[in-house]
């Protein structure tokens, strides 16, 4: 045993132990008599130095770190401020594309350069995206009803209060305006009678750009300009086509002749105007019957062009306002020879008459008394925009 301890163990003979056991009881010593006036030792002294460091050094890093977002937002938005000034010192990658577009000719809006070009940030388009229109486009359900159709489209984009928008059949719960439950009302039938528009030459004589406007009347307020009631002509247009685009609530409908616009085909008819590109002097019109024309494109100037044509029965005799400032009517309720709420049954009983069709083709039980008339624009406001004033 004694050797064991002899040779390092821990027993009181290692001298090694013994000399280390004095100094610490001699520090203790010490470090008790070096209490100073607040009862701290040395190192209680130094540890707290070293909090106060560290607490200094998150500070620093603190206002450090405050001072680097600062001047990166700074630096950010003088550079923003310089592009602003100077107009974008990078070109814009729409601009190529942009550039491609050859403003004398219609654009269809489903190629790059017709999406592209209606995502400029210079085009006016509140009555496409904000306004509703491309959402509550509908097709036309025949020849003849481009205009009720138009009427529908803006109705319906309007997002009128539900007490106003009727039912629809076998749709429970459905409220909104179609090509059929339009004509529920009395106010559309004293204007001019369903039967007139879905039955005639071509099956249908359709309307006039002063029905059309008399027939929005009946549930918003509007105003309707021929081609030659335009001040100053095709830049007049182009002043109404800006203010309508960018206006809330407000909804420009071109009466215009298709194939003068551009399209390859077709004749008198009505649309909505849902963008206007100031840069490439183009509106876009949403057509009616996006089965066979997809929304276009069209330079202004043909556009004008379009609405400066002579409707060959483009005024009934009694398509007149009565006191244009307070927005009056005169509304004749007119009764087509073979009296039918219902244009089916009526169409029915006059192919059981005649299954040729020779009464509908000759019009000989439906004469409207018209006379021609410019094509031109109608605009309608939804309640609480801005003035209805073309």
């Amino acid at each position: 045993t004694e050797g064991v301890r002899g040779r390092g163990g821990v027993g009181t003979g290692n001298p090694r132990l013994l000399g280390m056991a004095d100094s610490y009881a001699d520090l203790e010593k010490k470090g008790s008599q070096d209490v100073d006036e607040d009862g701290k030792t040395p190192h209680e002294k130094e540890r707290e130095a070293w909090e106060v460091k560290d607490r200094n050094l998150k500070f620093a890093f603190v206002i450090l770190a405050s001072v680097c977002v600062l001047l990166g937002m700074f630096l950010l938005a003088s550079t923003r401020f310089e592009h602003t000034k100077e107009g974008m010192s990078q070109p814009s990658p729409m601009a190529p594309v942009l550039a491609a577009i050859d403003t004398t000719k219609p654009l269809f809006l489903n190629t790059t350069q017709g999406s592209t070009l209606l995502r400029h940030h210079e085009t006016l388009a509140f009555p496409y995206f904000e306004g509703g229109l491309a959402t509550n486009l509908q097709q036309q359900w025949s020849a003849s009803t481009c205009g009720p159709t138009t009427i529908v489209t803006v109705l319906n984009a309007m997002n009128l209060p539900i007490s106003v928008r009727p039912h629809v059949a076998l749709h429970p719960g459905g409220r909104f305006f179609r090509q059929d439950n339009l004509f529920t009302f009395s106010c559309m039938q004293r204007i001019l009678p369903m039967e007139a528009i879905f039955a005639g030459e071509g099956w249908g004589w359709g309307v006039t750009l002063h029905t059309l406007a008399r027939y929005l009347s009946c549930f918003a307020v509007s105003d309707f300009k021929h081609a030659d009631e335009i001040s100053e002509g095709e830049e007049g247009f182009r002043r109404i086509l800006a203010r309508a685009m960018a206006t809330e609530g407000h909804y420009l409908i071109a009466n215009f002749h298709r194939k003068v616009a551009g399209y390859p085909s077709g004749g008198g008819h009505h649309s909505p105007i849902a963008a206007y590109s100031p840069q490439m002097d183009m509106a876009l019109i949403l057509d009616v019957n996006p089965q066979k024309y997809p929304p276009m494109w069209v330079p202004v100037s043909k556009l004008y062009e379009a609405i400066d044509t002579t409707d060959s029965c483009g005024e009934f005799p009694d398509d007149s306002w009565q006191g244009r400032d307070s927005d009056t009517l005169t509304l004749v309720h007119r009764e087509p020879p073979t009296a039918s709420p219902n244009p089916e049954k009526l169409v029915k009983e006059l192919l059981e008459i005649d299954p040729m069709k020779e009464d509908l083709l000759l019009n000989e039980w439906w004469h409207p008394e018209c006379e021609p008339a410019q094509r031109g624009i109608a605009l309608a406001c939804a309640p609480g925009s801005d003035p209805c004033v073309l």
